[in-house]
């Protein structure tokens, strides 16, 4: 599974290699490399090769660059823009600095922004439509600052998840990752959020810790109920005579989303 069809993405600082192994093996579709907010400043040149060794030793997962404007960011474009095959997550991305990253990329590495801003939010829909970009993620904390609000304060945060779902389907990219919860024992709110943001239109979550993981794969993948429906509403429309099943009205938007939520099962049966 790659970084645009993950469940959960898994950060682990770049600075621990030790713990980049556990990440990889923690069942989380893809792993988050951060250099940013988990690396302390005297760490990032540490955190940097670290993640190179990591990578060129056949290590998977996506790298967390620094931001424009950062001592770090011109290090972190050298070593990965150009890496075969590396996703590279954008933080506080804006329209103009994931255009400017998306550059300096190779045409087939993966760019994911991260939204983490009311500039980044109102400016959604083109930062979803730069070449390169495949999927963006929602970065709840420090939208959440930006804009006076606590992280988990999801009424106030709802409007922009909202944008970003709508942004990704207009630029007609992956739909989007949900920001972190960051009580890391508290699998009920997990479990919540989850709930919440597939609901909203997610497609998959953040997570900071491995026993996260499990509770957003279970949430962001088709339920047994789902899968039965689409199952059967795809048999029963199979010859394209049937209008309704079971007194549903069946049109063509009913069909995608069947076909969606088959797709999706047969994807992640065959990702395990």
């Amino acid at each position: 599974m790659s970084a645009v069809t993950a469940r959960s993405m898994l950060f682990v600082p770049g600075a621990r290699p030790d713990r980049f192994e556990k990440a990889s093996a923690s069942g989380a579709d893809e792993i988050v490399l951060d250099l940013e907010d988990g690396v302390a400043a005297k760490d990032k040149e540490t955190a940097r090769q670290c993640v190179a060794d990591w990578i060129a030793s056949g290590g998977r997962g996506v790298v967390r660059i620094n931001p424009p404007g950062t001592d770090a960011y011109a290090d972190d474009i050298a070593t990965f823009a150009q890496a075969i095959g590396v996703g590279i997550m954008l933080p506080k991305a804006t329209a103009q600095s994931t255009a400017a990253v998306a550059r300096l990329l190779r045409p087939d590495n993966l760019l994911l922004p991260i939204i983490e801003s009311a500039q980044g939010v109102f400016e959604a829909v083109d930062i979803c439509s730069t070449p390169g970009v495949k999927r963006v993620a929602f970065g709840n904390g420090d939208l959440a600052a930006d804009v006076g609000l606590s992280h988990d304060n999801w009424p106030g945060l709802q409007w922009a998840r909202s944008t970003l779902v709508f942004a990704s389907a207009a630029a007609g990219i992956a739909a989007p990752v949900d920001g972190v919860v960051t009580k890391i024992k508290d699998e009920t709110l997990l479990a919540e959020e989850c709930r919440s943001g597939r609901s909203l239109g997610f497609s998959g979550k953040l997570s900071i810790h491995p026993d996260q993981v499990a509770v957003i794969n279970s949430h962001y993948s088709p339920n047994a109920a789902e899968l039965e429906w689409a199952q059967r509403l795809l048999t029963q429309t199979a010859n394209g005579g049937a209008s309704s099943v079971d007194g549903e009205m069946v049109d063509d938007a009913i069909l995608r989303r069947a076909r969606h939520i088959a797709t999706l099962h047969v994807s992640l049966e065959g990702s395990e």
